[in-house]
């Protein structure tokens, strides 16, 4: 995709960063109660696979994930 842009890659840097608890990200947005129900049904239903690519978990009742950060120097072509 940086190349179809028209920049070269030089350096790429994937990393991932703890978010805090998913009850932090409701309460900020403002986020309704039914829509709340329906984001915890569904990481209740979450394949095994999307569990371990977000290293989803509980601590101590906090519903945690590790989301992917790729970070990109690029320069124009």
């Amino acid at each position: 995709m940086a190349a179809e842009a028209g920049l070269n890659v030089i350096r790429s840097e994937l990393q991932s960063r703890k978010q805090p608890d998913l009850n932090w990200y409701f309460e900020t947005a403002a986020t309704p109660e039914e829509n709340r129900e329906k984001v915890l049904e569904a990481l209740a239903e979450a394949s095994e696979h999307v569990k371990a690519a977000l290293r989803l978990g509980n601590e101590e009742g906090k519903t945690f994930w590790w989301w992917p950060m790729l970070t990109l120097l690029a320069s124009k072509a």
